[in-house]
């Protein structure tokens, strides 16, 4: 099997969402505009977003897809459509940035998730990740946390020191 997201490819300078929508399509949460797993904003339209020009300050214009930003080597295909994850960041630990990662669907499939583990230890970033549970196709609500990351982060994070300001940033994952 093959990576979605190929660690080699280069990436680009200048980037757009062009006819990716998966932060509309229901895997972000935003209790102002109702979405959830499974249930997309319902602003969005088969066009895109109908009220694009007149889109909410939160979450719709101060979200941030790390796949648009300068701030990370990201390769093309790891454009969220394309590689099943949508990566944003959410604040820094220590001396790590750290990356919030959402699968587009339950959870992240094998070579999405190696792909991360060796983006993040490549690129000395943390990254915080939810799968969510699923009963008969639809979500409960409930998941996992993960979070992985270079091999001093991993020693800070087994240390103890102020893991719980980790997990609070980890409280935001998913959520717009």
């Amino acid at each position: 099997m093959t990576s979605r997201v190929p660690i080699q490819e280069i990436k680009s300078d200048n980037r757009v969402c062009g006819t990716c929508t998966a932060c509309c399509d229901g895997w972000l949460v935003s209790e102002v505009l109702d979405m959830r797993p499974g249930q997309p904003c319902r602003h969005r339209t088969i066009e895109g977003c109908a009220i694009y020009e007149e889109r909410p300050e939160k979450p719709c214009r101060t979200f941030s897809c790390s796949w648009l930003t300068e701030d990370f080597p990201l390769p093309e295909s790891a454009r969220p459509d394309q590689s099943g994850v949508i990566l944003s960041r959410l604040g820094n630990w220590g001396l790590w940035p750290v990356l919030a990662a959402t699968p587009t669907g339950a959870k992240f499939d094998p070579p999405t998730f190696d792909f991360l583990k060796s983006f993040c230890t490549q690129n000395n970033v943390a990254i915080l990740c939810v799968e969510l549970e699923m009963i008969d196709e639809s979500f409960t609500g409930r998941g996992w946390q993960k979070t992985f990351g270079p091999e001093d982060f991993v020693s800070a994070l087994r240390s103890g020191d102020n893991v719980d300001a980790l997990w609070e940033l980890g409280n935001r994952v998913g959520r717009v």
